[in-house]
């Protein structure tokens, strides 16, 4: 076989690869745009943090209860420590875990460890792993029922000989793209996830499965069936006809990766939502997911995953199961029965389905949340809240947020900012480092006295510490579309982007209460230096430049902008009400 077949042969692979993964995993190579996603204030963020807090905060008590109808812009910005509790008396307390530490204790409700790992793996740490065991499931059980049906179990077969063939291959292109080395397949794997092998192998049998090779009009029937039940599935029919003809003809196909994923995602959405999932707090402990009858083990992705969590990845299961159980504790009458927060669902889903965008794309693309089941049980609690402060959404009051706030938002207000990130995480390997955190605060402390005490230029400083990474540009590789993080050097960035930037996201805030993207529009002048202050992956020494106001006008009596400012209200004062619950009730074991 000649050099510029194989080549194309592992570009296509590559593609799928990337397309299943991504696709399964919420992970996104690129960011999305949208006019409706790009105009909605709580629909802003676009990727993962972790807890921003300052790196030596004063304990500060919240006044929460979901009143305030905040508007002075400070306030928006500020950064409320979360107040580290003693173990609770007259209790025994199991024996720590060496991964999960101390078991949450919640008003005196102990939450085990079995409890904690199963919302670890259905976190960012497992989830991953999750949804690819999820559609391996669903995979082997549509091989089997082929199989009942006449067809030979020798047509599923991958053999290790085709998979090194095609790790043998996808390596020659990577070579191709990044002459230097600087991604190999293991880098196109999604935090999380790790064996090459056994992704090709699920790659491959995807793509046996439901996108053999040959004319468009033999494949599988439920192949045919998912495309044309899609929104536009005639177009996609025809544009893949017109590809396997291409391909027949022997045309170069390797610049249509897109197009490839979108009909890998079309596919995977339809497999999963035609099939019966139960996820579930009432399944048993050790059962992480039902897929059509069939228990995935919460033990089975734990042992995949567990290498490799972290103490981060175990703080955010505590923070979501601590909300989640002091919400509903809070709302009383208001807290939403599955049926009533079901049908809210459908309401909120209901113009995606007209848009170019699924909710699910939305969930785990934009607003990023590990999956579509930890999106709706939050929605679940932002609409027991709502109707819990439904006094305080009044359009005279939410106009004057609107002011202070919303419409900066929505009509572009921009910053010019510098960050500098002491990383406890290699974004190249995609780990967090060993005794990462203790060293990040360290080197956050050096930095911040070598600009305070010793005035070194701000320049020097950041050229030299700051942790930003930018991920190799190939010839042709989709890394070419993201913008360059230029060591923290942000220009005229609005706040949604300048969340994306810094891989914050509606989850985390949701989670931690605050963004360091809020402190920085809201919370921090112009010319002034921030004290280190902890994030999504490390310390953030913030230097704000220049603060540009929003350029379009925004008419405070349009009532579009005033949907926009009761979202943009309800899910800033959510985030902190759950912060303050978790400050003044009495929770243990978040570390």
């Amino acid at each position: 076989m000649s050099r510029q077949p194989i080549l194309r042969r592992a570009s296509l692979v590559t593609a799928s690869l990337a397309g299943i993964l991504l696709a399964s995993c919420g992970e996104s190579a690129e960011p999305i745009s949208s006019s409706k996603v790009a105009n909605e204030s709580t629909d802003a963020a676009v990727t993962p943090a972790s807890n921003p807090a300052p790196a030596k905060p004063a304990p500060k008590k919240g006044k929460g209860k979901g009143k305030g109808n905040r508007v002075d812009p400070a306030e928006f910005g500020k950064i409320t420590a979360p107040v580290s509790q003693p173990a609770p008396e007259g209790i025994e307390l199991p024996p720590n875990d060496p991964i999960l530490g101390p078991v949450l204790v919640i008003e005196g409700q102990i939450i085990p460890h079995d409890v904690i790992r199963r919302e670890v793996c259905r976190g960012p740490a497992g989830n991953s792993a999750a949804e690819l065991e999820k559609l391996s499931m669903i995979m082997t059980q549509e091989i089997n029922r082929r199989v009942e049906q006449g067809a030979s179990p020798s047509d599923f077969v991958i053999t290790d000989d085709e998979i090194q063939a095609t790790i043998e291959m996808n390596a020659e292109a990577l070579k191709e793209q990044f002459p230097e080395g600087e991604i190999e397949m293991r880098h196109l794997l999604p935090a999380g996830v790790h064996g090459v092998a056994d992704q090709v192998h699920l790659t491959e049998l995807f793509m046996k499965v439901f996108l053999p090779p040959g004319p468009a009009d033999e494949l599988p029937p439920i192949t045919i069936t998912a495309l044309q039940q899609a929104d536009q599935g005639k177009q996609l029919l025809e544009a893949l006809r017109t590809e396997r003809e291409a391909e027949a003809e022997g045309e170069d196909l390797s610049g249509n990766s897109m197009f490839r994923q979108i009909i890998i995602q079309t596919l995977r959405e339809y497999l999963v939502s035609s099939s019966d999932i139960d996820d579930g707090d009432d399944l048993p402990v050790d059962v992480l997911m039902r897929v059509n009858g069939q228990d995935m083990l919460t033990a089975t992705i734990w042992n995949r995953v567990k290498d490799f969590v972290s103490d981060v990845e175990v703080r955010q299961a505590k923070q979501w199961l601590a909300n989640m159980k002091l919400l509903e504790a809070e709302m009383g009458s208001n807290w939403l029965t599955l049926a009533e927060a079901d049908a809210k669902f459908e309401e909120y889903a209901a113009p995606y389905r007209e848009s170019m965008f699924s909710v699910e794309n939305v969930a785990l693309m934009v607003k990023r949340y590990p999956n579509v089941s930890a999106f709706r049980k939050f929605r679940r609690a932002y609409d027991s809240y709502q109707q819990k402060i439904a006094d305080e959404l009044n359009p005279e009051d939410l106009r004057r947020f609107a002011e202070a706030r919303t419409k900066q938002l929505i009509g572009q207000a921009v910053v010019d900012v510098d960050v500098i990130l002491l990383s406890a995480y290699d974004f190249h390997e995609k780990q967090w480092i060993e005794d990462g955190w203790e060293k990040a605060a360290e080197r956050a402390d050096e930095v911040f006295r070598q600009l305070v005490e010793e005035k070194v230029p701000w320049d020097e400083v950041l050229e030299r510490f700051s942790d930003f990474y930018d991920i190799p540009t190939g010839k042709d590789f989709v890394a070419q579309q993201l913008p360059a993080k230029s060591k923290g050097r942000f220009r005229a960035l609005t706040r949604n982007t300048l969340m994306q930037q810094l891989q914050e996201s509606e989850y985390l805030q949701f989670l931690n209460g605050q963004t360091i993207a809020d402190y920085i529009f809201f919370g921090l002048k112009e010319g002034n230096v921030s004290a280190p202050i902890r994030g999504p992956h490390g310390y953030y020494i913030c230097r704000l430049l220049r603060k540009q106001p929003a350029p379009q006008k925004v008419d405070l009596e349009d009532e579009q902008l005033i949907v926009m400012a009761e979202q943009d209200y309800t899910l800033l004062n959510l985030a902190e009400y759950c912060l303050e619950l978790r400050n003044e009730k009495q929770v243990y074991g978040i570390e």
